[in-house]
C-alpha cells in the first residue's frame, strides 16, 4: 500500500507458522507451503509491531494428518529463456551511416551552414570515421567505407559478419529441473511431515545458475490432555554463479546487458585476419578473444564481456538452518499458555575472482573471499483466553517477544596472481584488504489484543503494543502503538433472511498505528568512526557520522474501510479504501559540504499513501467435477509529501517537496532529436 518511508525498506514482514521469520525467503521450498495469506489492514498488522509497517505475509507449511503414512513425489523440468526480447539494433551498415551523419553534423549543419561547408563536412566524415570508431570490419580501405552521400559503399563486404552479435554470445537456452519428495501421516496423538527437494536452474545468461537442496521435518505431539508440543526444523544449501550481473553491479562494465547495449555492432568478439577475415586460433585450436584495446571509450574499450563473464567468478555458497519449537500448556479450559522459540542461521560464502588478462583484474589478477554469518534467536510467550457467554464470544491475548540478531562478517582480497587456474588467496601476492566486523541489534516487545463478537454479527477488536529497539538511544528506545477494528455481518441480520442472492455481506473498518525503524543502521543514534585511515604504521581514524540522540520511531498511522460480499453463489469480492499516513519520517537530511558530512539521520516530515483496492472473483463453471474461476485485482495509489524540513530536497534524479510524490523526477526537459 504505497511507500511507507523515504529511507526505510518497503519489504513486508514474513511470518512462518505463526512465528516471525528472519531468514531468506528463497530458503523455503515452495512445495512445503500449505497456504499463504496477506495482512494489510491496520487491525491485523498492528499486532506484529514495527516490522509489519509494510504488511505481513503469513506462510503456513504443510503438516501431517491423522491417517496412514503417505509418500508423494513430484518432478518437473522446463526451459529458461528471456520473455521480453532485446531492443532492435542497427546492423553494421546502418551503424556506420548514423555515425557518419553524427560526425558530419558536428562539422556543419545542413540547412544552416553553406553548401560548401556541408560538402567539406561530408568529406571530413568519410575520411575520419575510422578514427572515431577505430575498427574496419569491411574489405575496403578506411576512407572508402562511407561515401560522400552518407551511404555505405556498395562494394563494402563484411569480413566476419557472424562474429559481431554480442547479445547472442552471452545468452543461451537454460534448463530448469525441480524434484521433490515428501512423507506425511499421523496418529491420534501425533502428526509428522518430512520433505526433501532439489532444484537446479541454468540461467539464460552464460555462467549464471542456481541450485538448491532443501529439507524439512515437522512434528506435533499431544503429550497429554493439557500439553502439546511441536518441532519444525529446516535446512537449505544453495549455490550459484552470478554471471557478473549482481544487482550491485547494474551500472558496471561487467553487467552483460549494459555492455551489449553500449558496444557497437562493428566490433568482433574474436581475433581475425585483417585481410581475409578468418579466425585466428591458438596452439590448441581455440579461437582467441579480441582483447586489444581497439574500441573507443564509449564502446567499453579495454573490456570484453564474453571473456570476463567466462573467466571471472562471482560464486555464492549459502547454507541456511532454521528451527522452531513450541509447547502449549492448557491451564484451564479456554486458557492456554504458549512458549515459542526460533533459531535462524544463514551463512553466505562468496568467491570472487577477476582474471589477469582483461578488465578490473588486469594485468595481475585479483581474488576475494567474503563470509557473512547471520544468526537470529527469538522467543515469545503467549497467554490466550477464549470464552463464550451465550451469544457473546471473547478472545484475549497477552504476550512478550524478544529477538537478538548478530551478523559476523569477514572479507579479504589479494592481487598479483602467481599460478594460473588457481583463485585461492594463497596464490596471490599483495594484500589489498582484510577486514572483519560484527553487527548486533536487539528488539523487545510487549503486546495485548482482545476480540469480541455478538452472535457473529457485530465484531470488535483492539490491540496495544510497545516496542523497544537498540537502534535508538535509551531515552527514545520505546514506542507505543495500537489499533481498533470493527465489523458488521449484515447478511446475518433478520431483515436479510429472505434475500437469497446475498450469501455474505460484511462491512468492516480499522485504525492503527505501527512503528518503523527499518531504514536506519544498527547504531543510527551514535557518532561513528571509520578505521583504516592509517599513515604508514601510524593508525588513523575518520569520523563517519554525527550522533543523533533525538532519533525516534517513524510512525505509520492507517485506516481502512471495506465491504466484503458474496453473491449468487458465484461472485465474491472486496472493495476497500485505505489511507496511510507516515509521520516522523526517518530521513537522511543533507548537510552543507563545510560540515564534512553528506547527511545526518533525523525524523522530519510526513507523507501519505491512499487508494482504493478492488478484488473480484467469479465462478464461471462450478459443479462437482469442474471449477472455472475468473478473477480481477485492481488498485489505485496516490502518494504525496505533506511536510518536509525544507522547501525541497534534491536526491539524484528525484526532488522531494510538499505536494509532490516520492518518485517525482527532477530532470531536464529535452526537445528531442532533429530528424
Amino acid at each position: 500500500r504505497g511507500f511507507g518511508s523515504v529511507s526505510a525498506s518497503s519489504s513486508p514482514l514474513y511470518v512462518v507458522d505463526g512465528i516471525i521469520f528472519s531468514g531468506s525467503l528463497n530458503s523455503i521450498n515452495p512445495n512445503d507451503i500449505e497456504s499463504m495469506s496477506i495482512l494489510k489492514d491496520a487491525a491485523s498488522t498492528a499486532l506484529y509491531g514495527n516490522r509489519a509497517a509494510n504488511g505481513v505475509v503469513m506462510i503456513t507449511t504443510k503438516k501431517g494428518k491423522s491417517e496412514k503414512g503417505r509418500i508423494s513425489i513430484n518432478a518437473s523440468a522446463g526451459v529458461v529463456s528471456r520473455a521480453v526480447p532485446e531492443y532492435d539494433r542497427l546492423g553494421p551498415d546502418k551503424y556506420y551511416e548514423i555515425m557518419w551523419e553524427s560526425m558530419r553534423n558536428g562539422q556543419a549543419i545542413p540547412g544552416v551552414d553553406s553548401d560548401q561547408d556541408v560538402a567539406d563536412a561530408n568529406l571530413f566524415a568519410s575520411q575520419n570515421i575510422i578514427k572515431e570508431l577505430e575498427n574496419n570490419p569491411y574489405n575496403v580501405a578506411d576512407d572508402q567505407i562511407v561515401g560522400l552521400d552518407g551511404r555505405i559503399n556498395p562494394n563494402a563486404q563484411l569480413l566476419y559478419p557472424d562474429d559481431m552479435d554480442w547479445t547472442g554470445s552471452i545468452t543461451e537456452m537454460g534448463i530448469r529441473q525441480d524434484y521433490n519428495i515428501n512423507y506425511m501421516g499421523g496418529t491420534e496423538k501425533a502428526d509428522y511431515y518430512a520433505s526433501l527437494g532439489y532444484l537446479n536452474e541454468q540461467g539464460y545468461i552464460i555462467n549464471s545458475d542456481f541450485s538448491r537442496v532443501t529439507a524439512r521435518a515437522k512434528v506435533n505431539f499431544q503429550a497429554s490432555k493439557r500439553i502439546k508440543t511441536g518441532l519444525n526444523i529446516n535446512a537449505a544449501i544453495s549455490s550459484g554463479n552470478q554471471a557478473q550481473a549482481a544487482s550491485t553491479q547494474s551500472s558496471s562494465f561487467v553487467n552483460p546487458i549494459r555492455f551489449t547495449r553500449n558496444v557497437g555492432p562493428i566490433y568482433p568478439i574474436y581475433k581475425h585476419d585483417p585481410t581475409t577475415g578468418d579466425y585466428i586460433y591458438d596452439a590448441n585450436g581455440n579461437r582467441i578473444f579480441e582483447l586489444d584495446d581497439n574500441r573507443p571509450s564509449g564502446a567499453s574499450g579495454g573490456r570484453h564481456i564474453v571473456a570476463e563473464t567466462l573467466w571471472n567468478k562471482d560464486f555464492d555458497d549459502i547454507t541456511t538452518l532454521g528451527g522452531r519449537a513450541y509447547i502449549d500448556f492448557t491451564i484451564l479450559d479456554g486458557l492456554v499458555f504458549t512458549i515459542n522459540g526460533t533459531y535462524d542461521q544463514r551463512d553466505i560464502y562468496n568467491i570472487g575472482y577477476d582474471n589477469k588478462f582483461v578488465g578490473d583484474g588486469a594485468p595481475g589478477g585479483r581474488a576475494s573471499r567474503d563470509f557473512s554469518k547471520r544468526t537470529s534467536i527469538g522467543f515469545n510467550q503467549l497467554l490466550n483466553y477464549t470464552k463464550s457467554f451465550g451469544k457473546h464470544n471473547i478472545s484475549a491475548l497477552l504476550g512478550h517477544e524478544s529477538l537478538d540478531l548478530k551478523i559476523n562478517n569477514l572479507e579479504g582480497s589479494k592481487s598479483q596472481q602467481i599460478a594460473d587456474n588457481n583463485d585461492e588467496l594463497i596464490n596471490f601476492v599483495t594484500i589489498q584488504s582484510l577486514d572483519s566486523w560484527t553487527d548486533a541489534r536487539t528488539d523487545e516487545s510487549y503486546f495485548s489484543r482482545i476480540n469480541y463478537d455478538f452472535e457473529g454479527k457485530y465484531l470488535l477488536s483492539g490491540s496495544i503494543r510497545t516496542d523497544g529497539s537498540s537502534k535508538f538511544h535509551q531515552d527514545r528506545r520505546w514506542g507505543v502503538f495500537w489499533s481498533l477494528g470493527a465489523g458488521w455481518r449484515v447478511d446475518k441480520e433478520q431483515f436479510m433472511e429472505n434475500v437469497d442472492w446475498v450469501n455474505q455481506l460484511k462491512i468492516r473498518g480499522s485504525y492503527g498505528e505501527i512503528g518503523n525503524n527499518a531504514g536506519i543502521g544498527y547504531y543510527a543514534y551514535q557518532s561513528l568512526y571509520d578505521l583504516g585511515y592509517n599513515n604508514q604504521t601510524a593508525p588513523g581514524i575518520l569520523q563517519a557520522t554525527l550522533e543523533s540522540k533525538g532519533l525516534e520511531w517513524e510512525k505509520n498511522a492507517s485506516y481502512d474501510i471495506a465491504v466484503e460480499f458474496s453473491l449468487f453463489n458465484r461472485l465474491n469480492g472486496v472493495v476497500e479504501f485505505y489511507h496511510r499516513e507516515s509521520s516522523n519520517l526517518l530521513f537522511d537530511v543533507p548537510l552543507t559540504l563545510s560540515t564534512g558530512f553528506e547527511d545526518i539521520t533525523k525524523n522530519i516530515g510526513s507523507m501519505y499513501n491512499r487508494g482504493v483496492e478492488l478484488t473480484l472473483n467469479y465462478d464461471i463453471i462450478k459443479n462437482d467435477n469442474f471449477n472455472w474461476n475468473f478473477g480481477i485485482i485492481a488498485s489505485t495509489l496516490e502518494n504525496q509529501f505533506t511536510e518536509l524540513s525544507q522547501d525541497e530536497i534534491i536526491t539524484g534524479s528525484k526532488k522531494y517537496q510538499v505536494g509532490s510524490s516520492i518518485y517525482d523526477y527532477w530532470l531536464r526537459d529535452w526537445y528531442g532529436v532533429d530528424p
